[in-house]
């Protein structure tokens, strides 16, 4: 309560304050019902967007993009209250600002488009005729920006179910269809998001009267699900890596692959797969530094080995994601953290207990965060007071 106290109170203020103030501030405001809108807390959301709003247009008119933007929010926040007609009056109050004041073959007009086309679509008076002409033409200026992207199989799959609901189930098996294979191309035929999509497909084909194909789809649902169960993903194709070109080109596939091992049992199919891939590209790459101590080095015995490459993951997924090359205090925390997930969730019962990791295993069981933090400083401590002494680094980099 104390806090919503605080918050108002500060909204109340604002304008005081602002006076000589510009954008940064109304990003401020932004940041918080972001925050708001995380924690599912629309109401209190909205509340600031009003505020925000009044701010950009006393600082900034309708005509800057803010003003869309907000307005863009505060739909998307009635919907999640499932107020549809108001969610519906603010999206067509944002298309028509933007119509006003900037070009309509840009991105945010286009998604917007299809934001008022899945509005038009819910509620209790729901208008799928014109909700499909409104995805019709978002699907139509997307497609010439020439980007076969998550966004434009969103529409697909948006437009698949308005003409579902409209009853023209030939179109909503075409749509899906589109969007699905978009999903299949950039994650794969194990992705959730593909997989999560056929038995819409299978719906359709059946009030489609294609019931052979509807039957199809949902075997083909059965077999991918029991695929994922047992740890096959599309994964990248295994690489040779010879140059540190090569590994920058690759960055990608990389994280995929230090994602599937670090997230799955060390009985999964794709294991070796994953684990060779790893150690290759970090073996060649100059895009991540690590550093292995004396104990570290306990984990490259042939029974601990998995969790030495557990550790090269981390640490190669700490380096792309924040795009450092350094060895820092933050990426042994994070390789740490993560190579105790690995132990602890699953594989620990595989491989048998591991000393290096049981040290900071028996500080997780007492839930005592700071005596981890502290354990892992000691340990990084070691290693780089290990490298002073020793005048190189150890381990790779």
């Amino acid at each position: 309560m104390k806090q919503v106290l605080k918050l108002t109170l500060w909204l109340l203020l604002l304008p005081m304050a602002m006076q000589a103030q510009d954008r940064t501030s109304i990003d401020k405001i932004e940041a918080i019902a972001q925050n708001l809108y995380l924690k599912e807390n629309y109401k209190k959301c909205v509340e600031v967007l009003q505020k925000q709003k009044d701010l950009v247009v006393k600082y900034l008119t309708e005509k800057d993009t803010a003003y869309f933007a907000n307005l863009r929010f505060q739909a998307r926040c009635y919907y999640r209250m499932k107020d549809y007609d108001m969610a519906r009056n603010i999206a067509k109050e944002a298309l028509d600002n933007w119509e006003q004041n900037h070009s309509t073959e840009e991105r945010s007009y286009i998604l917007m488009l299809d934001n008022y086309a899945t509005y038009l679509g819910n509620g209790d008076n729901p208008d799928y005729e014109l909700a499909l002409k409104y995805g019709k033409d978002a699907m139509e200026r997307y497609e010439k920006l020439q980007k076969n992207d998550f966004d434009l199989a969103v529409i697909a799959l948006h437009l698949a179910e308005n003409s579902y609901y409209a009853e023209k189930f030939a179109d909503a098996v075409k749509y899906e269809i589109r969007g699905i294979q978009y999903f299949k191309t950039m994650f794969g035929e194990h992705s959730d998001e593909y997989v999560g999509e056929l038995e819409y497909l299978a719906k359709y084909y059946d009030s489609s009267g294609q019931g052979k194909k509807a039957q199809e789809a949902r075997d083909l649902l059965q077999k991918l699900w029991k695929e994922k169960k047992d740890g096959i993903e599309d994964l990248p194709p295994l690489i040779e890596f010879k140059t540190t070109e090569e590994c920058k080109a690759h960055q990608d596939d990389t994280m995929k692959m230090i994602d599937y091992y670090l997230s799955h049992l060390l009985s999964a199919k794709q294991m070796a797969d994953a684990s060779g891939y790893i150690m290759r590209w970090s073996s060649v790459t100059d895009l991540v530094t690590i550093n292995i101590g004396e104990e570290e080095s306990t984990l490259f015995n042939e029974k601990y080995y998995p969790y030495a490459v557990a550790y090269i993951a981390a640490c190669c997924e700490y380096a792309i994601a924040k795009e450092s090359a350094d060895f820092t205090k933050d990426l042994f925390s994070h390789a740490i953290k993560r190579m105790l997930n690995f132990y602890l969730g699953g594989n620990k019962e595989l491989t048998g207990e591991v000393p290096y990791l049981e040290k900071f295993s028996k500080v997780v069981d007492n839930k005592d965060d700071k005596a981890l933090e502290s354990l892992i400083d000691k340990y990084y401590n070691k290693i780089m007071k290990q490298i002073e002494k020793s005048g190189t680094p150890m381990g790779k980099s």
